[in-house]
């Protein structure tokens, strides 16, 4: 209340500051910008004590704009442009420390298109052997410029970053035998610059994943067991296995040094039967090596898991 007094703050004003509207413009309230020299601001907050601005206190501010669209493109094509988007977006953080500094972040431009296509279920040889297959790509770019406020010197890096996510995506069922395949696959580089003597980086992250899954139902299962002539126990008798497997690899490219290369493999094959409606029995081996760049060895693991599970 005392510092509110020496302020000249009133009981109206500090409930207009409580809302966001003291001092500030239409335009900053849409916009969320804020003066810091304002009261309330990050240089207006000052300790009673030590009459210096609290260096516990931290402002976080963000604002974002972006426009989009789709486009649907028919047959021969069939291709469905799902996203067509451009962004920009800005975001900041101000702490009054001694002395007090901003860290700002400015992103522009900031694209996205992902599109789709069954165009592959039209070709005859996937037609006669394919129930459904799904292809989707999707590509993004963005720079984005870094600034950090201390003692009147600005340093600055800026990152581009570009890349498919998915590069690739395939998705379907076989027909004869209803078996699930999946396939994606990523691409994507980073590049930081940073101002003055700071030092130049890329990165370089690819990965890949598969997978197939098959379920049954054997028509000769039993669909029930009679229990002492009172209870009756369902047998649902399904069946499920799949394997899972993934591949990413990630180099680092650093001025001056040698690259670092990081990758890692997995393998997961799986299966289980569902007894009854609360009886499952599951059952799984996971193996997975890895590879550190920098310290340049080599890990795997083996795991095994067999497991029957009771729900009541």
């Amino acid at each position: 209340p005392q510092y509110l007094k020496r302020e000249g703050v009133g009981p109206w004003r500090f409930q207009f500051y409580k809302l966001g509207f003291l001092e500030r413009s239409f335009t900053d309230i849409v916009t969320g910008s804020y003066d810091d020299s304002a009261f309330g601001g990050m240089l207006s907050r000052i300790n009673d004590t030590t009459g210096a601005p609290t260096d516990q206190d931290t402002r976080r501010g963000s604002q974002n704009i972006s426009v989009g669209t789709r486009i649907r493109i028919p047959q021969p094509f069939y291709l469905s442009i799902n996203t067509i988007s451009l962004g920009w977006s800005r975001s900041y953080t101000r702490v009054p420390d001694t002395p007090p500094f901003s860290d700002s972040s400015l992103t522009f431009p900031e694209v996205s298109i992902s599109m789709s296509s069954a165009v592959l279920e039209k070709l005859p040889f996937v037609n006669a052997s394919m129930q459904s297959l799904d292809l989707r790509s999707a590509y993004s770019f963005s720079k984005s410029v870094t600034k950090r406020t201390r003692f009147d010197v600005i340093d600055t890096t800026t990152t581009i970053s570009h890349g498919f996510s998915p590069l690739i995506n395939l998705s379907g069922r076989t027909k004869k035998i209803p078996i699930g395949l999946t396939f994606r696959s990523n691409w994507e580089k980073n590049k930081t610059v940073p101002s003055g003597d700071g030092t130049e980086s890329e990165e370089t992250i690819i990965s890949n994943t598969w997978g197939a899954d098959y379920t049954v139902n054997p028509s000769g299962t039993p669909k029930e067991i009679n229990l002492f002539n009172r209870w009756v126990i369902p047998i649902k008798g399904e069946f499920k296995a799949g394997v899972d497997a993934a591949h990413s690899s990630r180099l680092e490219e650093i001025s001056e040094k040698e690259p670092l290369e990081y990758w890692s493999f997995s393998l997961n094959p799986h299966a289980s039967y569902d007894f009854t409606d609360n009886v499952r029995g599951t059952t799984e081996y996971a193996y997975s090596v890895r590879r550190d760049g920098s310290l340049k060895e080599k890990f795997d693991e083996h795991i095994f898991t067999l497991e029957v599970r009771i729900n009541f």
